[in-house]
């Protein structure tokens, strides 16, 4: 099922930040969902998940159960796009042309 108004918009993105926060806690800052085409044209979900300072480098496992937990809650409400997550580190460098919105926002 994919959902292009706003309602349903906010409703996934709520779903993907509540599930993040239960399984990563404290060290999450931020999380920012964008729905765009992945490279094959194909309609997706980008998650950046915006660490604090006390985030451990790697995350190893935390992070891979977390993607699950994500894909999961996406899909036991109907939602088949794919979830591309990706963890930003507070000392993560970006090209200005590519920084995420998020920082863009502060700033």
């Amino acid at each position: 099922m994919i959902l292009d108004s706003s309602a349903a918009a906010n409703d996934i993105t709520r779903v993907i930040e509540t599930t993040i926060k239960a399984r990563l806690g404290a060290i999450v800052a931020d999380v920012e969902t964008r729905f765009e085409d992945n490279q094959q044209g194909e309609a997706s979900i980008y998650v950046d998940i915006f660490l604090t300072e006390d985030a451990p480098s790697p995350l190893g496992s935390r992070f891979t159960e977390t993607q699950l937990a994500v894909k999961s809650a996406l899909e036991a409400r109907g939602e088949r796009r794919f979830p591309y997550i990706a963890p930003k580190w507070p000392n993560d460098q970006y090209p200005k042309d590519v920084e995420p919105l998020i920082r863009r926002r502060r700033a």
